[in-house]
């Protein structure tokens, strides 16, 4: 869901200053690709960067939506781990960006996190979710991330 905040916030820019050059643009974003720590599905069609909080019950439904974009070749997203909504956001973002195999990860989290979003959730947020402990390093990005 932070993808529309994002969207929501440029389009509330664009009409109160000049829009940056295309050259501009895409410096802008080259620049926030190469630092930013993200799993990417998909290597065909558009790249779309999706920041996600794991207790993010709209970020989960977005992740839903654009696995058949993927699965068919028509998307590239690159989901970019954020963590502020719940104190148990950055040890579920830890366990998956800390994961050997960050895709399959990803994939096992989200496909355990919509069966916990439908159970009432606590205010820890949903329970049963994957957690580990922040390495410094991992800490480190997510705090790029968030920048």
């Amino acid at each position: 869901m932070l993808i529309g905040i994002l969207g929501i916030g440029s389009a509330l820019a664009a009409t109160e200053l000049p829009p940056l050059p295309k050259m501009a643009q895409n410096i802008y974003w080259k620049d926030i690709g190469q630092r930013l720590t993200y799993i990417q599905e998909g290597h065909k069609g558009p790249v779309i960067y999706d920041f996600f909080d794991p207790n993010c019950p709209y970020c989960h439904g977005m992740y839903d939506e654009e696995q058949p974009l993927i699965k068919a070749g028509k998307l590239s997203v690159r989901y970019v781990p954020v963590a502020y909504l719940m104190p148990s956001s950055t040890p579920e973002a830890a366990a998956i960006l800390q994961s050997p195999h960050r895709v399959q990860a990803l994939q096992h989290f989200e496909g355990l996190a919509a069966k916990n979003f439908a159970a009432p959730m606590g205010p820890q947020g949903p329970v049963g979710l994957p957690q580990a402990k922040a390495l410094p390093q991992t800490l480190h990005a997510l705090k790029v991330n968030m920048a």
